[in-house]
């Protein structure tokens, strides 16, 4: 591992646990302990265990996962979608710098519309959430922030199970499907299919979900004292997740080959060939 080459996602990951710390250190916890998922009778130790948690997961998921859902999202596409498609693999370069650092939003904001629907269930609040930090209408946002602990690592493991499968080069193209017809032929990525089908759960629909979420917090907030700060913590924290993700980026980075194979061996279990030729006849 070339300490230079990942210096951005290492010292983002660095300086985020540490404005964590800070925040923490500045505005601790002045409360009765918050949920159950956290087994510590101790509202101010599971606020900090967050700061380790929240990283580990996207770590774990990236990882577990990711390599789940590898054969899962090949063998659909193949055998559900792809009946009448050419599918081969093409080589991807590796840049000169990375520049993957921030690739996290993305899963991020899946994360954050994950843990705002489940947080809008009551009766699931009542099972995870303490009774002092209950509410009786709309989203729960204690319930937020200790739900993305787990939303966290399905949404990266769900981003990488992509990234993954673009590494490897795996794309397919509809040539045999149009050839009789008069449609434009096309060679796509399998990962950005898949990507594409994300966009209404991880897009611009999630930030506005997002943005309504809060004003709705600040208008139903009952200490005004605090409002200003926790409504700061609440804007905080996806962007400190994406962050937080640089790390489990920069480790599917370091991972690359290893990945690559493992996609691979998939692919060719499935009948996908080592390279897609596609001739372009000039009229």
């Amino acid at each position: 591992m070339q300490i230079s080459y990942y210096k951005k996602p290492i010292l983002v990951f660095l300086i985020t646990f540490l404005v964590g710390i800070l925040i923490f250190i500045l505005f601790p916890p002045n409360s009765t302990p918050y949920t159950i998922l956290i087994p510590i009778d101790d509202a101010t130790i599971e606020i900090l265990m967050l700061l380790i948690i929240y990283p580990i997961s996207g770590l774990l998921g990236s990882f577990l996962i990711g390599y789940i859902l590898v054969p899962i999202i090949l063998s659909i596409h193949v055998k559900i979608w792809g009946r009448k498609l050419e599918y081969g693999f093409i080589e991807t370069n590796k840049p000169e710098k990375f520049k993957k650092t921030f690739n996290g939003f993305f899963p991020i904001l899946l994360a954050v519309n994950l843990a705002l629907i489940l947080a809008s269930n009551q009766d699931l609040m009542k099972l995870i959430i303490y009774p002092d930090h209950q509410v009786t209408e709309g989203v729960n946002s204690i319930g937020v922030i200790f739900l993305l602990m787990y939303t966290v690592g399905i949404s990266m493991g769900i981003f990488s199970a992509i990234w993954m499968i673009n590494d490897a080069g795996v794309v397919y193209s509809n040539k045999k499907k149009v050839e009789r017809t008069d449609k434009p032929f096309e060679i796509r990525s399998v990962g950005n299919f898949i990507k594409s089908l994300l966009k209404g759960y991880a897009g611009l629909s999630v930030i506005v979900s997002f943005i309504n979420y809060i004003f709705f917090y600040m208008i139903t907030f009952g200490n005004y004292e605090e409002l200003i700060v926790n409504t700061f913590i609440q804007i905080l924290i996806p962007i400190a997740l994406a962050c937080f993700n640089a790390i489990s980026i920069m480790f599917l980075d370091i991972s690359k080959e290893t990945n690559i194979k493992y996609v691979r061996y998939f692919g060719k279990k499935l009948g996908i060939v080592d390279e897609l030729e596609i001739s372009i006849n000039k009229r």
